[in-house]
């Protein structure tokens, strides 16, 4: 069995074939200081390999080119043309940046309706004045998280709330 990785890069070179999909992800350094005594290398070419329908499930939209997040395990390999050693990636799951944007900003916002609720809930029954307080701070913050959230990803508004 071989080292996983997670590797994070924009998809280049990317090829179909009977099967899977290959594209190369260039990654690194993994740090901009390496510890005391140690030395970083560069930039590193990685070769992935993903079957078509982990390329399909990270690119939902055709028009999708943001960064993909590769987990998968290391495999050096023999290139058949020329000899040379490459690294190659066997990808365990892919995903593409706006994709984890989309899961996280309905995460928010369903953490945001639950929130929406509760106030509504507890404002209905006439709680004491302090719960109903913290129920308003929470669904404050939710929306504030939410806010913020779009702000960092303007892709992700609506064209309904521009």
């Amino acid at each position: 069995m071989g080292a996983e990785i997670v590797l994070t890069g924009q998809a280049k070179d990317i090829q179909k074939h009977d099967r899977s999909i290959t594209c190369h992800i260039i990654a690194g350094p993994a740090a901009k200081q390496p510890p005391r005594g140690l030395k970083l290398f560069g930039q590193t070419l990685y070769q992935v390999e993903c079957t078509i329908r982990q390329w399909r499930r990270a690119r939902q939209h055709a028009n999708d080119h943001s960064d993909l997040t590769v987990e998968g395990y290391l495999e050096p390999r023999r290139d058949s043309e020329t000899g040379r050693l490459y690294i190659a990636v066997i990808a365990t799951s892919v995903q593409s940046a706006l994709l984890q944007n989309v899961c996280k900003l309905e995460q928010l916002e369903q953490v945001l309706q639950e929130a929406r609720d509760a106030f509504v809930c507890a404002r209905e029954q006439g709680v004491d004045q302090r719960l109903l307080e913290e129920k308003a701070a929470r669904f404050v913050e939710a929306s504030e998280c939410v806010g913020q959230f779009l702000e960092r990803h303007p892709e992700l508004i609506p064209e309904k709330r521009i």
